[in-house]
């Protein structure tokens, strides 16, 4: 603790702890009668006489705090108080301060409002204090109310101080008050910074700024706060505190209004406006959509899917860029430690900005002719977001960044994180404003933090309540309108037309399971759901998959000399990825519906086509 009276820092360090402690009260109890104190008794009360202790250097006598208040009050009432001491003697007043500050606050941040505050308010308090009417007894009081608006206007808001600026960098600072009498609020950063002074070595340009509300709020509003709680804490005060002092807010708020910002941008891609939390509202991100779906370029509907699923599956941008085919219905994306990451989206009540139906159509625009990928040895290993030199390779994050920000702009939504911005400030604060609860969103991101080895290890992977709540139905059940019409089984099969053939003509068990898929027949009620052959008619001795030791067998009746077949986890994967795309045809023909009802077409999507 900072203290300007040696002998009395030594007494503290040198007394035992008890009587510390009783030194203490008794300096506490009688800043209001005689040491250290802006007022004491006209009267000196004498202490009643003790056994003599033992004698330390400067320790001041103990006094009898009950028996002082109880003096000065039948003295009368406060005309039995005068002025302890000039006002230069005051700052061992704020000794005292500091010290029961000291107990709430940290001694860094107390020093901070010693230096330079308290002193202000003390300088501030001795010349100004006659012009205002102030009780002479008690010159450092807190109060009144235009006192303190004047110390705002007259010291605290009229400072500035130095700060050195380089032209190398991006720059965005105040530079002014806004008012008629400022001619500097009329100029630019850099018209201030030409004639400005360097530093020594030249680097840096040095101007003066005005405090920040930051600045004005903590070491000024909140320190005077410190002062005028430890003043009603011993006396009675009946002005108002700083705290709730309207006046003073008011003036706080104008002063925040009234500064001036400029910015130098020597990289227009890193603005200062640009910052990461700069969000864009649902209809934005319906305008960025609906543009690139309707747009001619190549990856308009990647994007599309790209920007939706970060955006309601809060997916990272590394983990959508590393998505394989493979993932889909058997896993997602492995994260830098290794783990096993699930992530899932629901059909969103809006059309235009649903992720399942962007993902269809981009599927679409892929594979509509043929699955012949899927016959690829290392199919599995396909990125969905595919790079330009092989599938295996997925694209690059300058690429995904540079495609992103076009899409951004366009809808003037300026980000330093651009292909982050789905995760971080679209589907998080979006999910937060749906009332979703913060650990459901924590789940949905992929954020472990406090969570335990019940959330972790134990519940389900897929977040479907999350899910649920970014597709619009957080407070209302699941029911999309669109899903209500029910497309034909011989439209449906015109979409991705080589899903029944691909394990070969006339496989009546894979078109069995195809015509299930289509009907959205309820997989929870078939408990063969997971076999290969699902409830096939006319079939005596239907063929089974089941797991063993890790392995899908297939199992036949004995007898018939066949041996059994392993059935790996590639090939589970591959018909996991083909029921998806058999779901997708229902998708697509009932989305395609409203898009063109909207008459919103595209390459992909127009009435030349049979399907369509």
């Amino acid at each position: 603790m900072y203290c300007n009276n040696t002998a009395f820092k030594r007494r503290l360090i040198k007394e035992d702890p008890v009587e510390k402690e009783e030194e203490d009260d008794c300096l506490f109890e009688n800043q209001e009668s005689e040491n250290l104190s802006e007022i004491q008794p006209a009267s000196v009360i004498a202490p009643p006489k003790e056994a003599p202790k033992k004698a330390r250097i400067s320790r001041p006598p103990k006094r009898n705090a009950s028996a002082t208040r109880s003096v000065a009050e039948s003295s009368g009432s406060a005309s039995a108080y005068t002025l302890a001491s000039p006002l230069t003697n005051l700052p061992e007043f704020f000794d005292l301060v500091l010290k029961a500050m000291s107990l709430k606050v940290r001694p860094s941040t107390a020093v901070a409002y010693r230096k330079p505050l308290l002193e202000e308010w003390q300088d501030f308090c001795r010349k100004n204090r006659h012009r205002y009417p102030v009780d002479s007894r008690f010159p450092l009081t807190v109060g009144p109310t235009k006192f303190v608006l004047a110390f705002f206007k007259k010291s605290v808001l009229k400072r500035t101080y130095k700060k050195s600026i380089s032209m190398e960098t991006d720059v965005r600072t105040r530079i002014a008050l806004r008012n008629d009498k400022n001619e500097n609020s009329e100029l630019t950063l850099l018209e201030i910074v030409e004639n400005a002074p360097s530093n020594k070595n030249g680097s840096k340009k040095i101007i003066d700024v005005p405090l920040g509300v930051e600045a004005v709020n903590q070491y000024k509003k909140k320190a005077l706060i410190v002062v005028y709680d430890y003043q009603f804490e011993h006396r009675a005060i009946p002005l108002a505190s700083p705290k709730k002092n309207k006046e003073l807010l008011d003036l706080i708020k104008k002063y925040e209004h009234d500064l001036v910002y400029d910015q130098v941008q020597t990289n227009a891609d890193m603005a200062a406006h640009c910052v990461s939390r700069d969000s864009y509202k649902s209809g934005k991100l319906i305008r960025m959509l609906k543009n690139l779906w309707v747009s001619n370029s190549e990856t308009g509907l990647r994007e599309m899917f790209s920007i939706s699923s970060r955006h309601h599956m809060l997916l990272r941008d590394q983990d959508l860029r590393h998505l394989n085919f493979a993932d889909y219905k058997v896993k997602t994306t492995l994260n830098k430690e290794g783990e096993v990451k699930f992530a899932c989206a629901m059909r969103h009540e809006n059309v235009f900005r649903c992720s399942f139906g962007a993902f269809a159509f981009f599927m679409f625009s892929l594979h509509q002719n043929n699955g012949d990928f899927l016959k690829e040895h290392r199919w599995h290993n396909w990125k969905v977001l595919r790079g330009r030199d092989s599938p295996e390779k997925s694209l690059s994050g300058a690429t995904q960044w540079k495609i992103t920000r076009k899409a951004l702009t366009g809808e003037a939504v300026f980000r330093t994180r651009v292909t982050h911005g789905g995760r971080h400030a679209g589907g998080a604060m979006e999910a937060e404003g749906l009332g979703i609860p913060f650990d459901l969103i924590k789940r949905g991101g992929g954020w472990k933090d406090r969570l335990g080895r019940l959330e972790t290890h134990y519940l389900g992977k897929l977040p479907s309540s999350f899910a649920r709540g970014m597709a619009g139905f957080w407070e209302k059940p699941f029911s999309l309108a669109r899903n209500s019409v029910s497309p034909t089984l011989e439209l449906q099969r015109m979409v991705f037309p080589w899903i029944e053939s691909y394990f070969g003509e006339g496989n009546l068990e894979w078109e069995a399971v195809c015509e299930k898929e289509m009907k959205e027949i309820n997989e929870n009620e078939d408990e063969d759901d997971n076999s290969f052959n699902l409830d096939v008619e006319n079939e005596a001795d239907p063929i089974k998959f089941v797991e063993e030791d890790g392995r899908m067998i297939l199992k036949e009746p004995k007898g018939k000399g066949k041996q059994k077949v392993v059935q790996n986890s590639i090939d589970t994967a591959k018909r996991g990825f083909l029921r998806l795309l058999i779901r997708c045809r229902r998708i697509i023909l009932q989305d395609a519906a409203v898009y063109l009802y909207f008459n919103k077409k595209n390459k992909h999507l127009n009435t030349s086509s049979p399907i369509f």
